[in-house]
């Protein structure tokens, strides 16, 4: 494929998900049309159903599109720190705090989050594998670096992951800014107290 074309429907696909998240946050998936989104896009149905084979899929693109942007500010927040226990606490925070804002400003993703339609289930199953994949390896990071304590590193992920996903759940339902910092650093403080070292971690030097 030429490369000039393949942007060209890279560029109008994205166009068609950028107005998409408006119309099913507005009017609500079952409500919603494959005419609504074609109208939304400035696009006649025939070319929405050129990139899609029903309303499902358009939703689940969306969903999966914000949710990788969800992983990649993790990502990119992660590269800024240095230490394991530094670096856990910027995973609970980025990750509940874009979540919740997600959810916050698009009724679709917060309906999608807290009901789990079976069509975007295995975006969010997505979602929980590349956290675990994240969280794995802070937590070897932090056994190597002598920071924090992971006998069995599979299973700290497992019961990370479950909290995480209870807290979400809540905060999405609660919908109160104040209320997400206060469970966020109740949450970092448990977590970090129960697998931490129990020495003085601003000397890390001698790590």
């Amino acid at each position: 494929m030429n490369v000039q074309i393949g942007m060209n429907l890279k560029n109008s696909k994205e166009a068609i998900l950028n107005q998409a998240l408006g119309i099913f946050s507005r009017l609500g998936f079952h409500k919603t049309t494959m005419a609504d989104i074609a109208s939304a896009s400035n696009r006649g149905r025939r070319t929405i159903y050129t990139y899609f084979k029903s309303k499902e899929e358009v939703y689940e693109a969306v969903v999966e599109r914000e949710l990788d942007k969800v992983l990649d500010v993790i990502r990119l927040k992660l590269e800024e720190v240095e230490f394991a226990d530094s670096k856990l606490e910027v995973y609970l925070e980025t990750r509940l705090k874009s979540i919740i804002e997600l959810t916050k400003f698009h009724e679709a993703l917060r309906i999608a989050y807290s009901y789990n339609y079976k069509h975007v289930e295995s975006i969010r199953q997505k979602l929980d594998i590349e956290g675990n994949t994240i969280l794995k390896s802070i937590l070897e990071l932090g056994v190597q670096q002598n920071i924090l304590i992971a006998d069995d590193v599979d299973i700290v992920v497992e019961t990370l992951s479950i909290i995480i996903r209870g807290i979400e759940f809540i905060l999405i339902k609660e919908d109160k800014e104040q209320l997400t910092d206060l469970h966020i650093q109740s949450m970092q403080a448990l977590i970090l107290n129960g697998l931490t070292k129990k020495y003085p971690l601003n000397n890390k030097s001698c790590i």
